[in-house]
């Protein structure tokens, strides 16, 4: 029986594109005062993780936990930073399907919101910090057992333009 995934409260990782499910992690301190929700993207400041302001950053991954950073530098958060992982994300930018695909596959997004309600919208076809891959509903989209309902704010992404893994638009 296959489990529904009906609504996405934040973003979930998704899987290698090389199709392991096994990726690489990091713990890192949270920034003093700053909460760090499961399934926000994070970046560096001042050797620790934040996520404010997370709008144009260069992002190092996706926080595994929710953390409150203290003043001591003690309260850690495990992040994602596999540059070959993908990840389920809402988007404000429409990705509906039309004669089974989606104009905005193959384009760059970027990310933004507060902690706990990250999305990202279409930046075009040269800079953002993921690229959609697909959207469920495609014949495309990977064959996981899950059933993910079509929606029209729902993308596949990865993480093109990361700390760990920096791109020159050309």
């Amino acid at each position: 029986m296959a489990q529904t995934i009906s609504v996405f409260q934040y973003s979930a990782p998704f899987g290698r594109m090389d199709g392991h499910t096994a990726f690489a992690t990091k713990e890192y301190p949270v920034a003093n005062g700053v909460t760090v929700t499961n399934g926000d993207f994070v970046y560096f400041s001042s050797g620790t993780v934040t996520n404010a302001s997370v709008n144009g950053a260069r992002l190092v991954g996706m926080a595994q936990g929710t953390v409150v950073g203290n003043s001591s530098g003690t309260n850690t958060v495990l992040v994602i930073v596999d540059p070959f992982m993908r990840y389920l994300m809402k988007s404000t930018t429409s990705l509906t399907i039309s004669n089974n695909t989606n104009s905005n596959i193959g384009q760059y997004f970027d990310i933004t919101g507060a902690t706990g309600a990250q999305t990202v919208s279409n930046t075009g076809t040269t800079l953002g910090a993921f690229l959609l891959l697909d959207v469920p509903g495609t014949t495309t989209f990977p064959n996981t057992g899950l059933n993910i309902p079509s929606s029209t704010t729902v993308g596949l992404f990865v993480l093109v333009n990361s700390f760990v893994n920096p791109y020159v638009a050309s």
